[in-house]
């Protein structure tokens, strides 16, 4: 349970993180207060998306749909 709470985790974090990076991209030209590189930028995102008590609730809620489904 532990182990497909974390995938699920990480997977969720993954997503928000580079959907944040693209709305950035996208909306808000200067956001960054430094000049970063696409890797550094990547990184920032993905991090933020994945410690995120958002993130954190809907991991829990798909780890226990996935648990109450098998």
């Amino acid at each position: 349970m532990i182990a497909t709470f974390i995938l699920i985790h990480f997977l969720v974090g993954s997503i928000r993180g580079f959907y944040r990076y693209l709305m950035i991209e996208k909306h808000q030209y200067n956001y960054y207060d430094h000049s970063m590189t696409l890797i550094g930028k990547l990184a920032h995102n993905l991090l933020y998306g994945t410690i995120n008590s958002t993130t954190f609730l809907i991991s829990v809620c798909l780890s226990v749909l996935a648990f109450l489904t098998l």
